[in-house]
């Protein structure tokens, strides 16, 4: 089969599961991970491989630096998702010197290594994502990955006190974005598909993407904990799972913001399981006032209203 040289970004709401498909997809030889790179740069951080810490990276390493990286994403942000602000954002970006074209650094990863064929980008921000797929240097493809809303919901509760009805609201709307956005792709270069399918039946979802992506399956998958992915950003858990499988050390009181976030990476074993502690978390009322308000949408998306 031959492989093509293509970019996968990764269309999904916080919480559902993006970085372990990330992880899971990386874990395939000739495919990268990147994870969520706008993420460190919102929010300020240096860019670094959050797996390999201070240790020179053999992906990011020799390829980009960070002010490299705050250029791409300085340029997508001027760029707001338009196409008519491409050539002002190119013309300010460039007075300023703080400007890269489209898919800048995927470019650069291609070129930097002749063995990599597919880069998966699970960042989620689209000013990032329409910057990035207007380069037609490679192929660009989709996979819209969703996840029971009341599961995404229980999932950010677990570490906010962001109000149920407001998180439905919120969810609801990012949800139909995503619905808009990947209504207006070639369909044959979108791929839906759910994170209990992935977590629960993990060889299916996975031979059911390498052939949307058009590579070889591999029983690596299964087992992407073995296989180190060089993220920047993205949720931290895979990562952890990654490092104990691995034995590479890492501070954990660095990683996580609440014990219980440690306890469960930390002690359950390296392995592709389906999270669903909101079954048993969310009080009937916090599930009440869910489906008041984003119970329709989550229907949408082929889960059942609460049986209360």
């Amino acid at each position: 089969m031959t492989e093509p040289r293509q970019v996968v970004f990764v269309l999904s709401l916080p919480r559902s599961g993006s970085t372990m498909l990330g992880h899971f997809l990386g874990a395939l030889a000739g495919v990268e991970c990147t994870g969520e790179v706008p993420a460190p740069l919102q929010k300020g951080r240096p860019v670094r491989c959050r797996y390999c810490d201070d240790r020179p990276c053999p992906i990011w390493g020799s390829v980009l630096s960070s002010e490299f990286v705050k250029r791409c994403y300085h340029s997508s942000e001027r760029n707001n998702g338009s196409k008519a602000l491409r050539l002002p954002a190119r013309i300010w970006g460039q007075f300023r010197k703080d400007y890269e074209p489209p898919a800048a650094m995927f470019h650069r990863l291609f070129d930097a290594d002749d063995s990599l064929h597919t880069i998966v980008d699970t960042s989620k921000n689209h000013n990032w994502i329409n910057w990035n797929c207007s380069s037609n240097l490679f192929d660009t493809k989709y996979i819209f990955l969703t996840r029971d809303l009341r599961g995404v919901a229980g999932s950010i509760v677990r570490t906010s006190a962001t109000p149920m009805r407001k998180l439905a609201r919120d969810l609801t709307k990012s949800v139909t974005r995503w619905q808009r956005f990947t209504a207006r792709l070639p369909q044959h270069k979108v791929l839906q598909l759910r994170y209990e399918d992935l977590a629960g039946q993990p060889e299916s979802a996975g031979r059911k993407l390498c052939q949307f992506l058009g590579v070889t399956y591999s029983n690596r998958m299964l087992e992407f904990y073995r296989y180190p992915s060089h993220v920047i950003g993205g949720n931290i858990g895979p990562l952890v799972q990654s490092k104990i499988a691995t034995d590479r050390k890492y501070d954990s009181a660095s990683l996580y913001s609440m014990a219980s976030q440690r306890e469960y990476y930390e002690e359950e074993r390296p392995q592709i399981a389906m999270d669903e502690r909101w079954k048993h978390e969310l009080q009937i009322d916090s599930l009440r006032q869910f489906d008041q308000i984003a119970g329709e949408c989550n229907k949408s998306l082929g889960y059942a209203k609460t049986d209360i």
